[in-house]
């Protein structure tokens, strides 16, 4: 095999320019234009702010540029951010931006991505739905660094590096969450090869750690040997907080997972209704916000009868739809996510209704189950729907219906089905993640013609 080629190094041109800043786009970044016309992508800036900047790459067709100063006051929508690390890391970048600016910013980014992608605009933009812009955050995930004599600090990424900014609180993540940081510091402690944390706390109070460790390292040998020690700092450490268990597994595919104490979480997703999650299972980020994303999925899929709901997960959306009267057939590739829908199901007394089964991502897959859907729910991972789509719109079913954690991918998607003769109905947005640039996506689509002719029912 030849060797690999090594990656050139960027270094800037040494071109400075003022620019004003026009919008922001997502990657984070802003966007503005030279005198001349380029096109300049910024790391930063906002609307309204003539900037002095350092020409860091040139592209086809555009400038990337660093902001070197401020020349004129600050945008209106600029604010002081209250988190003071918010300058190293890279978690917020939008926290200078105040929360109204955010959202509309944010909506402008869906709406120029969607209508670049497929051509068309949607038929309807919603209002987005948003809720606390602060504390919201059920889950975060730490970063773990350690240094020769000291003890180990967590933290998270550096922005634009793997570095380690430490962290003694966080202005996004719900106080339980925070209260719980001794005791992720108190994993690093313990297990020497660990380094990430995942944190989370549930809906009923009780929080989970969740540590990754090196590739190579080798399995704790005692794995409830830390949990008994976590057990015995949780009331002085962490203010109370229900400490509940914890994970350990090799940062590897396929490596070994040792689990301690109860890590089956409870979410509520619906009203009353509540799924046993457990550790490794997805859910969102946004507890207070989850319930709405469900509400408004259950709206789009209003009264159709039959839903496959590709990516169910632990069914975050199939058992409330399940409870609303579908009949919903649920797909996932986890099988740990399948095995507590599943569990799930029975508890809440819609096994009924609601049934799930491992992967089926081909057309000939699809085809062989025993069920015709009315609304095809998708709800991928940030990579999109592109595996399954094909199989999906070979079924022409009438409506389809995509929540995406990615504007790109949830773009590229969305043009192909707009693309095979789906109408473009609804777009909304749900900021499930404030303070970045990131946007939860409703889409819903409905059939609109058939090959050879227009669309009939079945």
């Amino acid at each position: 095999m030849a060797a690999r080629r090594k990656r050139r190094e960027r270094r800037p041109t040494g071109e400075e320019l003022e620019i004003d800043v026009e919008r922001l786009v997502n990657g984070p970044g802003a966007l503005g234009h030279a005198p001349d016309g380029r096109v300049v992508l910024l790391d930063e800036g906002l609307p309204g702010e003539r900037v002095r900047v350092l020409v860091e790459s040139r592209h086809r067709g555009f400038l990337r540029a660093r902001v070197v100063r401020r020349l004129d006051p600050p945008a209106p929508s600029r604010r002081t951010p209250p988190c003071p690390v918010v300058s190293l890391c890279g978690g917020c970048p939008w926290q200078a931006l105040s929360y109204p600016a955010q959202v509309e910013a944010k909506l402008d980014v869906v709406v120029r991505e969607v209508e670049r992608a497929c051509g068309v605009a949607p038929e309807v933009v919603e209002a987005p739905v948003t809720g606390p812009e602060w504390g919201a955050r059920h889950r975060v995930r730490l970063a773990v660094r350690r240094r020769a004599g000291v003890p180990p600090e967590i933290g998270y990424r550096a922005r634009g590096s793997r570095d380690v900014v430490p962290i003694a609180a966080c202005a996004i993540a719900r106080p339980e969450v925070v209260a719980a940081f001794p005791l992720a510091r108190a994993l690093a402690e313990c297990e020497p090869s660990v380094r990430e944390i995942e944190l989370s706390v549930d809906d009923r109070g009780t929080v989970r750690l969740c540590g990754k460790t090196h590739p190579t390292a080798d399995a704790p040998a005692d794995v409830d040997a830390i949990h008994r020690r976590l057990l015995g700092r949780a009331s002085i450490e962490s203010n109370g907080i229900a400490y509940a268990g914890l994970v350990i597994e090799q940062g590897t595919a396929g490596g070994w997972r040792l689990e301690a104490g109860d890590v089956l979480q409870s979410i509520r997703v619906a009203g009353d209704m509540e799924i046993g999650v457990p550790a490794g299972v997805f859910t969102q980020v946004n507890a207070f916000l989850n319930g709405a994303l469900v509400a408004a999925v259950v709206a789009a899929v209003a009264e159709s009868r039959c839903v496959l709901d590709l990516y169910c997960g632990a069914g975050n959306f199939s058992l409330p739809l399940a409870r609303s009267g579908a009949t919903v057939l649920g797909i996932d590739q986890d099988e740990r996510a399948v095995a507590a829908a599943r569990a799930s199901a029975r508890a809440l007394g819609l096994d009924d209704r609601a049934s799930f089964v491992g992967r089926v991502a081909d057309a000939d897959g699809l085809a062989g189950l025993s069920i015709r859907p009315e609304v095809v729910l998708l709800d991928p991972p940030r990579g999109g729907a592109a595996e399954v789509l094909p199989a999906v719109l070979a079924q022409r079913p009438p409506r389809i219906v995509y929540v995406s954690c990615d504007v790109a991918t949830f773009a590229r998607d969305a043009r192909e089905v707009v693309r095979a003769g789906w109408g473009f109905s609804s777009l909304r947005l749900i900021d499930l993640t404030p303070q970045t640039h990131r946007a939860e996506v409703l889409g819903v689509f409905e059939l609109t013609w058939e090959r050879g002719g227009p669309y009939r029912e079945r």
